[in-house]
């Protein structure tokens, strides 16, 4: 939830956040130029600056200047007194964050990067941080990594307006774009492409949390920052299809993505925007579109954007029912949105269980089936499935790994052991399999059985961050080798850092800190 500092002074600041929104024709919105009014000062924005980003400073003035600075287009300036401002304050989590952006109006986009990270280290549950963060992401072409980002902030702000004030105050008014040289508009124009990408990142984000109304609101907004841009368009006349069920908007909007994306060459999105206009027409008219739209799906699905690719294998069943890879690919998805804490599993267990009837023999739906049985802690029914499936011939390694985990879930240990085993000979290089093993070997009390397995996972992916967690406890415990435990631990609470896993650094953290005192 967001915390009742993030959400300070956001009725009252109402003409920042544009908190009421257009109603569906509504007139375009295009940004501002960014000057600051009498009304809309530097001052107010300071204010603003505090009230999102509370501390205790020890000299306020100095956190001020700073943001004068870089205002009035004196960024180096600025970026040397909130290094000074970091280097005596480092636990002021807004010094780093606000550095960060700094650096970033420098084009400095690694120093950004590694300020965000810091300044989350501290403040972890900041939508704002979080946001700029993404949009770093974003900028250094890490599409992927963005969104993630993006659907991290939305766990803290599920109310678009919360981001919609940030993402406004932080394009707008806080300097980074609004100084750029603009004798040909270049510096509106790349403020416009950023502030879009932003919204329709939110949007997908948002999705992914069937925060729908947030979602269409975001949409909305990139449209009323671009009214070209095909994405929002696509976006909210899938969006009305889906869950507004208004087909004559949903038929206006994927109209003019259409068309749009015809201007920019992209016929195939072209043609999913006309065949979602007419899907009802086109059922199963042509089988050549299902492998189309499956492969969409692979794409949606490889960004993370879990519930567009459902979507998009729903299309591909349209077009034929029969499809095994379609079904197989929802069951993939929806076990990942219940990796992420949705209530998907049974929907992954009957999408699976499709795709073998099917087609009986499809030993990776057999997988899927029992690994998502284990994570509804059905291991019953898991072992059951897995043992069928590790009687077809070839064996596959994947099999025999999720048969030993349901096996030592169940406590079946030296059962977990033989199908671990069986798992390493036919694949010697799967990490997993090793550090399951060595799990198992743990849960049984055997230490150096343990440590030699989790070992041989550490050698061969050497930025495993769970296995030198793992390695160094088990030889801090055991009083084994203290100084290889500490150098484990250290390893870990870096790899997790880089990870932006921050709780799990934390309690690697406690360890450390437990040895040296």
């Amino acid at each position: 939830m967001l915390s009742s500092s993030n959400g300070q002074n956001l009725h009252r600041q109402a003409s920042l956040s544009n908190g009421d929104f257009p109603t569906e024709d509504a007139s375009p919105l295009t940004l501002d130029d960014g000057s600051l009014s009498e009304n809309d000062s530097v001052e107010s924005l300071i204010e603003v600056l505090h009230n999102l980003f509370p501390w205790n400073w020890h000299d306020p003035n100095l956190f001020e200047k700073g943001i004068r600075l870089n205002i009035q287009g004196g960024r180096q300036a600025a970026v040397e007194i909130f290094e000074d401002l970091v280097a005596s304050e480092p636990e002021a989590y807004p010094a780093h964050h606000l550095l960060g952006y700094f650096y970033g109006c420098l084009g400095m986009a690694r120093e950004e990067m590694d300020c965000y990270k810091k300044a989350l280290k501290l403040k972890p549950d900041c939508p704002q941080i979080l946001l700029n963060l993404g949009v770093a992401h974003w900028l250094m072409g890490k599409e992927r990594k963005a969104l993630a980002t993006f659907k991290e902030a939305v766990t803290h702000a599920p109310d678009f307006a919360i981001a919609d004030h940030w993402l406004t105050v932080s394009f707008n008014r806080l300097g980074r774009y609004t100084t750029e040289p603009d004798a040909n508009g270049s510096g509106s124009k790349i403020r416009t492409h950023v502030f879009n990408n932003a919204c329709n990142l939110l949007g997908y984000a948002y999705m992914e949390f069937k925060l729908h109304p947030a979602a269409r609101q975001a949409f909305k907004r990139a449209l009323r920052i671009n009214p070209d841009s095909a994405e929002a368009h696509y976006q909210l006349g899938a969006l009305h299809i889906k869950k507004l069920r208004n087909p004559k908007r949903a038929a206006k909007y994927l109209g003019r993505a259409e068309n749009l994306f015809i201007k920019q060459s992209d016929l195939q999105r072209s043609a999913f925007a006309h065949q979602l206009k007419r899907l009802k027409e086109l059922e199963g008219e042509d089988v050549k579109w299902a492998g189309n739209w499956l492969k969409e799906g692979l794409r949606l699905q490889g960004e993370g954007r879990y519930h567009a690719a459902l979507d998009a294998y729903r299309v591909a069943l349209c077009f034929q029912k029969k499809f095994v890879e379609a079904h197989y690919n929802m069951g993939i998805a929806y076990g990942c949105l219940a990796d992420l804490g949705t209530e998907t599993i049974e929907l992954a267990i009957k999408a699976f269980q499709n795709s073998l009837g099917v087609k009986p023999d499809f030993i990776h739906a057999y997988i899927g089936l029992g690994a998502s049985h284990i994570k509804k802690n059905d291991l019953k029914n898991a072992i059951k499935v897995l043992e069928e499936a590790a009687r077809m011939k070839p064996p596959m390694s994947e099999v025999f790994y999720y048969l030993g985990v349901a096996q030592r879930m169940s406590r079946q240990f030296p059962e977990a052991v033989n199908a671990l085993q069986r798992a390493v000979e036919l694949k010697p290089d799967s990490v997993q399999a090793h550090y399951y093993l060595g799990l198992t070997y743990l849960d049984m009390e055997k230490f150096s059985e343990a440590r030699d397995s989790i070992k041989e996972a550490v050698r061969i992916k050497p930025d495993f961050a769970a296995g030198h967690h793992m390695l160094g406890n088990i030889l801090y415990v055991k009083h084994v080798d203290i100084d290889n435990a500490m150098a484990h631990l250290k390893k870990a609470e870096k790899l997790y850092l880089k990870m932006e896993d921050y709780q799990q650094a934390s309690r690697v953290r406690q360890l450390l800190t437990l040895h040296k005192e």
